[in-house]
């Protein structure tokens, strides 16, 4: 619904700016380098590697923002129910 859209636009905003203007985040164009894809049946798996480093950095970021905000990242598998 709209207004739940707009609600969490508003949550998530202050924290994605928060990542964006550390000194960690990324300045200008980064490197992805794409591995071979897994094609099976109706489904595709496209890899990429993190060439520079930089995806590493924004999660990075991402993750202490949203600590900084009070909220706890939803990392790797498993449950997160917590998250």
């Amino acid at each position: 619904n709209a207004s739940e859209k707009r609600g969490l636009t508003e949550l998530w905003l202050p924290v994605l700016a928060a990542a964006r203007a550390t000194e960690n985040w990324p300045k200008g164009p980064f490197a992805l380098k794409m591995g071979p894809p897994t094609l099976e049946g109706s489904a595709g798996i496209f890899r990429f590697a993190d060439s520079d480093g930089a995806i590493a950095r924004m999660r990075s970021c991402i993750r202490e923002a949203i600590l900084a905000a009070g909220g706890l990242p939803a990392e790797g598998g498993g449950d997160r129910s917590k998250a």
